[in-house]
């Protein structure tokens, strides 16, 4: 009978919980329902995977990371004016403090400012359900504002006590996933259910990628066990761009092996590779310390400026929305400003007037898009 590998409790039909080695929240594919009882699930993989959730969050949104429950939560943007703002899943930057509805009365009329139709509808079917739906679209009016560019600046940070120990979580489970005994890692289970560790480490700067990125970025976890030294050694790596390790034991049993298992994170595509070579010896992974080994740290910032740039390109990603709907609007205004005032409806558009609309769309875009 399969017990949990935090209490030693027996796992029965009732008190199982399927756990994602990779949390779901982060959109974990591989999943095993003899791992954990529904008790230690809460208690403590609930409270550290949501830290290590937190920290992701902002990849999971410009991703647009696909999983079995929710939403990716809007992540914060700080201007240079200081202000605050959300983006969201749809590609919208709205300001932090500010409300969807505005309602305002001017002598004998109620004025109602509303961020689009749908939020109008549902505000008003809420409190005005005796106006006509259709009344109310018809004499609403539509304003698009444009204020001055603002320069966004996103901080995104990771590591901390909790984010940690969620992954060693993640290479204990995937370590007793693979068959492999128990005992040999009841020191790190010990560390684990303790809530204290020394075992695992950023790993940054040792220019070591488990499965490159091309067409999708994976979420991978990498296994080494060596029979000689005794030692086994886990690197996890998320987004193919941060990565940790994890000394995991030096009381292995078993045989030398090596098992790498990586999911896509913008697709279902999941590849599991045995018998690799290791990335690193045990001794150079149980001898690093971070930042003591003395890492380079512009690979992880390239790591992860290459995601951004990549994520502009997913059609469903909330920055591609955010890019396209801003060169809808500065499109949208340089023919409002020229074509529009020079040329009446339906009449064919002038050399003049066409002339003036790229002059004005050229003058918006370096507006926009450049830094001055």
């Amino acid at each position: 009978m399969t017990k949990c590998f935090v209490c030693g409790e027996a796992l029965t039909k009732d008190n199982r919980a399927v756990e994602h080695i990779f949390p779901n929240a982060l959109g974990g594919k591989l999943k095993s329902s003899d791992l954990l009882c529904s008790s230690c699930n809460s208690e403590i993989g609930e409270q550290i995977d949501a830290e290590l959730v937190k920290q992701l969050n902002p990849f999971m949104l410009f991703l647009n990371v696909k999983r079995q429950r929710g939403k990716s939560q809007p992540v914060i943007l700080t201007g240079n004016n200081g202000k605050q703002f959300y983006l969201n899943q749809e590609g919208q930057i709205l300001e932090k403090d500010k409300h969807e509805i505005e309602e305002t009365k001017e002598e004998n009329k109620v004025i109602i400012k509303a961020k689009n139709i749908k939020v109008l509808r549902n505000y008003m079917k809420r409190k005005y359900p005796q106006i006509p739906e259709e009344e109310i679209i018809q004499n609403s009016k539509t304003n698009t504002e444009y204020g001055d560019s603002i320069e966004m600046k996103l901080q995104v940070s990771f590591g901390g006590e909790k984010a940690l120990l969620a992954n060693l979580k993640i290479a204990i489970e995937y370590f007793l996933y693979s068959g492999l005994d128990i005992n040999d890692v009841q020191d790190a289970i010990n560390d684990l259910r303790s809530q204290k560790t020394k075992r695992v480490e950023l790993l940054v700067g040792q220019s070591i990628t488990l499965c490159p990125a091309k067409n999708d970025f994976y979420n991978s976890i990498m296994l080494c066990c060596d029979g000689e030294s005794r030692k086994a050694y886990v690197i996890i790596e998320f987004f193919s761009s941060i990565q940790v390790l994890i000394k995991l034991t030096d009381r292995y049993s078993g045989k030398t092996l090596s098992k790498l298992y990586s999911e896509g994170t913008k697709s279902t595509e999941i590849k599991e590779i045995e018998n690799l070579k290791f990335p690193i010896t045990t001794e150079e992974a149980f001898g690093f310390e971070y930042p003591l080994s003395n890492p380079n740290f512009n690979e992880p910032q390239k790591s992860v400026e290459s995601l951004l740039s990549a994520a502009f390109s997913y059609e469903d990603s909330p920055l591609f929305k955010l890019q396209k709907e801003k060169i809808d609007k500065i499109v949208q205004e340089a023919i409002d400003e020229t074509i529009c005032k020079m040329i009446p409806e339906g009449e064919p558009i002038t050399e003049e007037a066409y002339k003036l609309f790229c002059d004005k769309l050229t003058e918006l875009v370096q507006n926009n898009f450049y830094i001055k």
